[in-house]
C-alpha cells in the first residue's frame, strides 16, 4: 500500500511529529509512505494531483486548500485523510 503524506513545507512542526515520527512504523509495517511539500503555485500543484492517483491513501496535515483545488484533490486520491487539530478552528468569539 501507497500512502502519500501532504504538508505546509518541509520544516512545518507537524510534518516532524505527526508524519515523520511514523514512518518507521509504516515501513516495518510493509508500507510505502512517502511525504511531499504542497506546492505554492498552481501549476506545480496540478503535477501533485496527478502524482496523487498512484497513492492508495493520502494523509493531509493542517492544509485548507481552496474549493477548487480541494476539489480536484478529491477527485484524484483514492482515499483522504485530513488531519486537523484544534489550531486550526476558528471561534466567533
Amino acid at each position: 500500500m501507497h500512502v502519500l503524506g501532504l504538508f505546509p513545507h518541509a520544516d512545518h512542526v507537524c510534518a516532524r511529529y505527526r508524519l515523520q515520527a511514523y514512518l518507521p512504523y509504516f515501513q516495518r509495517q510493509g508500507l510505502r509512505f512517502d511525504l511531499e511539500p504542497i506546492p505554492v503555485g498552481a501549476w506545480e500543484r496540478l503535477k501533485l494531483f496527478r502524482r496523487v492517483r498512484a497513492a492508495d491513501v493520502v494523509i493531509l496535515q493542517r492544509y485548507m486548500f481552496s474549493a477548487s483545488s480541494l476539489y480536484l484533490l478529491r477527485r484524484a486520491a483514492r482515499h483522504l485523510i485530513f488531519d486537523f487539530d484544534g489550531g486550526i478552528c476558528q471561534s466567533d468569539s
